[in-house]
């Protein structure tokens, strides 16, 4: 029973007249399947004495004692065999609004509603039904929900002008549900807490992204157009390749997943995870100059049968590389194999991985590769980092990893994407993507859901991401539900996209029944032209890149963050900024026509001659298929916006 005898008085930036501190002591279990986690909590204690504007506290009926010093909560007498979960409840006003907490799919705005500091498996579905239904009953626990994201961040932002970073990689929760106050919950007897105070909403994510780090500028390379995904082989990819060329469409590079080989699965074709290259399938990755990007993860799997090669499962688990759970390396079941994560906590493990990939990327020539996964690492495995915390460590170790085969070949033209993250990985990473989406139109796992993504994930320090064109999940489960990938869909994804940062496609998760862009002459043609309108979108996008990279701004923003002073733009989610003079809204439905908001001032329409005149009010606009709802202001370069129109 440790009390402390002496008092100590603080008056700290922290404000703690305006925030209460409460402890619960108990144990807490995750149980992993497919990525996503099962919380399940025993409380055997709880100290509800609120505790504010102190240095030391004895509860009074708990021995513990709470320690607040500087920024920082420390929690003493807490047993070996106790688990302590930190409930921080911060006043707010009636009319106050809050966004961050990483990327969200769902909600831009977090009012009213409970999150999880909890980067895993977004899931598909996401709640949309039947979709979630069928899910839960095909491979349960894999339908996730509305709150489920890779890539939380343990940030929060007010619209009056505040945030606060909780310095933490424990598992936490936000509930945004009470009247008179937010409560945030860690799992942690140790909490560092930074507020911020900023004159404008852009100032206040400066200062924000001071604690997470900022994104390296991306190569230029990646602006000059298209980046299409393939698989299938050397011939059909080239095949692919020249017909898409003969359309006009400036490439800037081949995405090549399947260059380590497929696995046939019960959901689809999958990658053989084993970073060596598939000789059968490409001898070489020589396309006539054009940038090749390759794909790795942390995971390895064994070989399926037939493989006539080494495999790297086998010596990484003879050399005890592999994440174990009780002294048995742990599996992660990914649709009809398992993969076995490389323990990034062990010097050797890491570094023997991170030559290999070093290797692959030198003797193939990438210019750049998806590093995929991550957010599957237990919570209480038998590795060198602490309980609750190695989970979302083990994100950021991979990033890490991944940054540092960049800096170690010195090559400023490569780059990776990854799609876990937490609250400092923006400062390794050198681009995000917002995972798998289903080839559906809405906000829980559709193309609503990725533009919201893009933009609570840029307030959260992701500020260079882009989606997957088309989504990613196609499936049919008839008689119930058939999601196929439609050319609408397709055509109208790239439409939103071509005003994004990257114009990246994925064949998605089962090919044969979703769109290509090169299904057909209207996908071809469209094809070309969002990818020219991308590529001549570079100058005007190069000052916004800066500032992203600089000062942590993105460059794909909510409509608040340039017109702060409309009340109305704090609640859109549908529509778009891209820097400060364009504003894009995307067709969200199989419709032709959309309600769109124009803040107060003078709008050009990009691809008619119409001027709107808004006094910040909602119009009907026309927005047929190859036509979007695209409008910029003044300041936008005239030249550009005539050279886009005429295509």
């Amino acid at each position: 029973m440790i009390r402390f005898i002496f008092f100590l008085f603080l008056f700290f930036s922290l404000n703690l007249q305006a925030m209460e501190i409460r402890l619960e002591v108990g144990q807490w279990k995750f149980k992993e399947r497919y990525g996503l986690f099962k919380i399940s909590e025993k409380i055997v204690q709880k100290c509800e004495q609120p505790i504010s504007n102190v240095g030391i506290v004895a509860f009074k009926d708990c021995p513990y004692v709470v320690l607040v010093e500087d920024e920082e909560i420390f929690v003493q007498g807490v047993l070996p065999d106790q688990e302590v979960r930190l409930k921080i409840r911060i006043e707010k006003n009636y009319d106050e609004l809050f966004y961050g907490i990483g990327t969200q799919f769902t909600h831009l705005n977090l009012n009213g509603r409970r999150f999880e500091f909890l980067s895993q498996e977004q899931g598909n579905g996401r709640g949309e039904q039947p979709i979630s239904f069928l899910q839960r009953i095909v491979r349960p626990g894999l339908q996730g929900n509305e709150t489920t994201t890779y890539a939380s961040s343990p940030i929060v932002y007010s619209s009056k002008l505040e945030s606060w970073v909780f310095h933490t990689y424990s598992y936490g929760t936000a509930d945004f549900t009470h009247k008179k106050f937010n409560e945030f919950s860690f799992l942690t007897d140790r909490l560092k807490i930074s507020k911020q105070t900023g004159q404008s909403f852009k100032e206040l994510i400066e200062k924000t992204t001071e604690h997470t780090g900022r994104m390296r500028a991306l190569p230029a390379w990646i602006q000059e157009g298209a980046i299409v995904g393939l698989m299938g082989g050397k011939e059909k990819v080239q095949d692919r390749i020249s017909k898409i060329k003969e359309a006009g469409t400036p490439l800037a590079g081949i995405w090549l997943q399947d260059w380590v080989g497929q696995r046939q699965t019960q959901i689809g074709p999958r990658l053989i995870w084993d970073w060596q290259r598939e000789d059968s399938l490409y001898p070489d990755l020589n396309f006539d100059e054009t940038p090749v990007l390759g794909y790795f993860n942390p995971f390895l799997s064994p070989l399926p049968e037939g493989e006539d090669r080494d495999s790297m499962f086998e010596e990484a688990k003879e050399k005890d590389y592999l994440v174990k759970i009780h002294g048995k390396p742990h599996g992660t079941d990914n649709g009809g194999f398992d993969g076995f994560l490389v323990d990034l906590f062990n010097k050797e493990a890491r570094e023997w991985l991170k030559q290999i990939i070093k290797q692959r990327v030198q003797e193939n020539n990438f210019k750049g590769w998806m590093a995929d996964f991550a957010e599957a690492m237990p919570f209480d495995a038998d590795v060198e980092a602490k309980k609750n915390e190695q989970h979302h460590r083990y994100i950021e170790e991979w990033v890490k990893l991944n940054r540092e085969v960049v800096e170690e070949l010195g090559a400023d033209e490569l780059t990776f994407f990854n799609r876990a993250s937490h609250l400092k990985v923006p400062g390794y990473s050198t681009l995000n993507w917002l995972g798998d989406q289903m080839s559906t139109w809405g906000n829980k796992d559709g193309m609503h859901s990725s533009l919201i993504g893009l933009l609570s994930g840029g307030l959260s320090g992701n500020t260079l991401n882009h989606s997957d064109i088309g989504g990613y999940v196609s499936f049919c489960m008839r008689p119930f539900v058939c999601i196929k990938r439609s050319e609408e869909i397709l055509i109208r994804w790239m439409e939103m996209n071509a005003f994004g940062l990257v114009f990246r496609t994925h064949l998605g998760l089962k090919p044969s029944i979703a769109a290509q862009v090169d299904s057909s002459e209207a996908t071809l043609k469209a094809f070309s032209k969002w990818a020219s309108v991308f590529r001549d979108l570079k100058e005007y996008k190069a000052h916004f890149l800066n500032l992203a990279s600089n000062k942590g701004i993105p460059v794909v923003r909510p409509l608040f963050l340039e017109f702060p002073e409309d009340k109305k733009t704090w609640s859109i989610d549908s529509q778009f900024m891209l820097g400060d003079a364009l504003m894009m809204a995307p067709m969200l439905k199989s419709k032709k026509k959309r309600r769109v908001y124009l803040p107060k001032g003078k709008w050009f329409s990009v691809f008619s001659d119409k001027v709107w005149f808004s006094n910040g009010e909602f119009f009907d606009v026309y927005a047929p298929l190859g036509k979007p709802a695209v409008f910029v202001t003044d300041k936008f370069p005239k030249n550009l916006l005539q050279r886009i129109r005429s295509y």
